[in-house]
């Protein structure tokens, strides 16, 4: 892959500079080789819009016979193939595909990021133009820097792509952790409504004394009540076995193994809750939340995970917990993708589990208090419970977000190196490409200083055409960088998008500054050029 994208990038400007007129690379006019038919063409049809299509119509069958003899052709179908090559030997090693279909799927991927970097590169082109035609506003470094960067739109768009794709890697990997990390943080405050959990044994004096611990604790902004079964396991759906259903859809291979295991996981434990007062802000796929119509009956909230094994909303499911068969109807079916549960994944009205019995004394039968307590008292709090309740089981959510943002931490640092690896490597590019705009601006330097520009003038107006050229390619990749993760958020993580300007603003400087340092690399040993030197050399 390294060969073969080294040829192809390396391979593009060579014929471009192979094509080249002699006189205009004497004047230092590198790019008007590239003005071609196109705009010779536009410049005929504005003339003489009638006699151009037909001449056009005429000579057609002729360019199209000798179309495979043309050079650009050629370089043409070369790029092309070099980059379906590409995108072959990575899909093939990435293991996304194999044989006849990693072919296909490889050329389609490697022309597609060809043709998106080459749409990109063009956009910055005409980006660039419209930046150069802009006032100067009496500023001489200014009014230098836009003259530069009318000359060498091309060059400048290839800087802006590499710092662009740099930016994008870093910008996406930065804000997708942090937005996971606000999501693990404020994830129990807002959609469970609670910060702590403790589990009790089932019978009145337990509860009792944990309800009167809790009075005493300062800071506490909510508190509830409520119970689990953790041996109620699914067993019929409208009449159909769980067991048989699990081992067709494992037959079938139409659902991965993973979302099998969810489904067993789903399939087990009944949590009880207090439905007059107790709400979560729950995203439903279908359905309702439980409210207070439901006290008393055995209506039920599943995770819609269950869909997959034929439940949905109204169908008559049956769970069993010891010798008790407790039939129940659904209601709503919760999003799996965005929705957080304390203990089961199967939610009913507290007084029916009491009227069943699934809060009796038992091995899998406990009592919950749920609470919701202020920040600031939560870790004394939650101290003080566990020395005073030893046989509770007391837990603190918010250490379950901490334990998620260090996990998120760690996973986001390996792809953020690779970013400040890429990152990194457009630096290295903007260097190489100001010091080889250097070298073909020395005798443009050379005479500005011999009719009395100063060492500070010259270097001012580098620095700022790459300050420019670095903003547009960070502020380009960064905005990149958030679309991308906008939709990885809503359609793959089901969580929301958000954005810290503060962040957002730091990279685009991060960019501008690399882009002013590289270029100051080789701009301040060009500005020190002696003009007799280089005036005696032409």
């Amino acid at each position: 892959v390294g060969i073969l994208a080294t040829v192809l990038f390396s391979y593009l400007p060579i014929v471009a500079a192979s094509r080249a007129r002699p006189v205009a690379a004497l004047h230092g006019q590198f790019e008007s080789a590239h003005v071609g038919w196109i705009r010779r063409t536009a410049g005929n049809l504005r003339r003489r819009p009638v006699a151009t299509v037909i001449d056009g119509l005429r000579r057609l069958p002729a360019n199209v016979v000798t179309l495979p003899r043309r050079p650009g052709f050629r370089t043409f179908l070369l790029c092309f193939a070099i980059a379906a090559t590409v995108g072959c030997i990575a899909v093939e090693y990435a293991g996304i595909a194999s044989g006849v279909r990693a072919l296909v799927v490889g050329a389609i991927a490697g022309t597609g990021t060809l043709v998106a970097a080459t749409l990109l590169t063009q956009i910055f082109v005409v980006i660039v133009w419209l930046v150069s035609k802009l006032p100067a506003a009496g500023r001489l470094s200014f009014r230098m820097a836009f003259r530069s960067m009318n000359t060498q739109k091309r060059r400048l768009a290839s800087t802006m792509l590499a710092l662009c794709v740099g930016m994008l890697a870093v910008g996406s990997v930065a804000i997708l952790a942090q937005n996971l990390r606000t999501f693990a943080s404020q994830s129990s405050a807002s959609q469970l409504g609670i910060n702590v959990v403790m589990q009790v044994p089932p019978n009145a004096a337990a509860v009792k004394q944990a309800r009167s611990a809790v009075s005493h604790l300062p800071g506490v902004l909510h508190y509830d009540v409520g119970a689990i079964s953790n041996s109620a396991l699914l067993v019929s759906v409208d009449g159909h076995s769980v067991s048989s259903l699990l081992q067709a859809q494992r037959k079938t291979g139409q659902v991965d193994s993973n979302t099998l295991t969810q489904i067993e996981s789903d399939a087990r434990g009944l949590e009880g809750r207090d439905i007059t007062r107790n709400h979560y802000n729950w995203t439903f796929s279908s359905g309702r939340e439980l409210d207070a119509r439901d006290a008393g009956t055995n209506h039920i909230v599943v995770f819609d995970d269950l869909k997959h094994i034929g439940v949905r909303v109204g169908s008559q499911i049956v769970f069993r917990d010891g010798t008790r068969v407790l039939p129940f109807t659904v209601v709503g079916m919760v999003d799996s993708q965005s929705s957080q549960s304390v203990m089961a994944n199967n939610e009913v009205d507290l007084g029916y589990l009491r009227k069943v019995g699934l809060t009796s004394r038992g091995g899998s039968h406990f009592s919950l208090v749920y609470l919701n307590i202020r920040q600031s008292n939560l870790k004394a709090d939650v101290a003080t419970l566990r020395s005073s309740l030893h046989q509770d089981l007391v837990l603190d959510l918010g250490s379950f977000a901490t334990l998620i943002i260090k996990a998120i931490d760690k996973l986001a640092l390996f792809p953020e190196i690779i970013g400040a690896l890429a990152l990194f490597a457009g630096v290295i590019i903007i260097a190489n490409t100001v010091a080889l705009a250097m070298l073909e601006r020395r005798r443009d330097i050379g005479v500005m200083k011999a009719v009395g520009a100063r060492r500070g003038t010259i270097v001012r107006f580098l620095l700022v055409e790459n300050a420019i050229i670095g903003f547009l390619g960070a502020a380009t990749g960064v905005g990149l960088s958030m679309v991308a993760t906008a939709l990885v958020d809503q359609n793959l993580l089901k969580i929301g998008a958000s954005f810290d300007w503060l962040t957002v603003a730091g990279l685009i400087a991060l960019g501008v500054l690399l882009a002013m340092g590289a270029s100051a690399l080789t701009a301040l040993p060009a500005s020190g050029e002696k003009p007799m030197r280089v005036l005696r050399a032409e």
